[in-house]
């Protein structure tokens, strides 16, 4: 809030910064739409422009702009207290794009997987799927997707502390899924959400709300081996051993 006021009363003593444009209200209503422009530090407000003459938005000119572009500088805090440049953090709408009311900022899915370190396979197979989307998002920057739309750190963590890991890192920061390996105990927690998760030992699926399986469950495989094995043994089998 105070940040907003400061760039509210930087603008505003801009604006009547001129004996000219605040003789009267006719001129100082004409002003602010005369291809006006407020730089604040490094933000730029503006161009705002009212009716033009033929030809004059051909050569540059905002024409019927209540608006303006839009910059957006995203930053963070890091020691004593700096604030620098988010990367990818920096949104500008073009100036022939006026209209920036209906422009949508998507937040960043913020994601976690777990480096359970006494666990060499679990810990080898989280890698591998944080090496694969990281590789996905490097294909999705050559199609200009932005990469930063998702984001997976990795925590390192007994299976056992894997809960109550999971827990502290919800209350430091917003999370917004989970991938990779999990534990059953883990599938437990509330308020996020597992994208295909894989179990370390194979496991009965059972609804919840926060779990999307993307990957075959057990039971689909077993339905699946079932059928193979009923349409090519010769005679009908009684149980499937997997």
């Amino acid at each position: 809030m105070m940040v907003a006021g400061w760039i509210a009363g930087e603008v505003l003593s801009q604006a009547l910064g001129s004996r000219e444009w605040v003789k009267n209200r006719t001129s100082f209503l004409a002003s602010l739409y005369n291809q006006r422009r407020y730089v604040v530090d490094d933000i730029v407000i503006g161009d705002y422009g009212g009716e033009c003459k033929a030809g004059a938005a051909s050569r540059g000119a905002t024409c019927r702009c209540n608006q303006g572009g839009r910059t957006v500088y995203i930053k963070k805090f890091v020691e004593n207290f700096r604030a620098v440049y988010v990367n990818w953090g920096t949104l500008v709408v073009p100036l022939s794009e006026c209209e920036a009311s209906g422009l949508m900022l998507r937040g960043t899915l913020n994601g976690v997987g777990f480096m359970l370190v006494d666990n060499p396979l679990a810990a080898n197979a989280i890698s591998e799927l944080k090496n694969g989307l990281n590789a996905g998002r490097m294909v999705h920057n050559t199609f200009l997707i932005t990469s930063a739309d998702v984001s997976m750190q990795l925590i390192s963590s007994t299976r056992n502390g894997a809960p109550d890991a999971l827990r502290e890192t919800m209350e430091a920061k917003r999370v917004d899924f989970v991938g990779g390996m999990v534990t059953e105990a883990m599938l437990d927690v509330e308020g996020v959400a597992f994208i295909d998760p894989l179990p370390l030992e194979p496991r009965l699926n059972r609804f919840r709300r926060n779990v999307i399986c993307l990957s075959p469950t057990l039971e689909q495989q077993l339905f699946v081996l079932a059928g193979y094995l009923g349409n090519t043994s010769g005679g009908s089998a009684h149980a499937v051993i997997r």
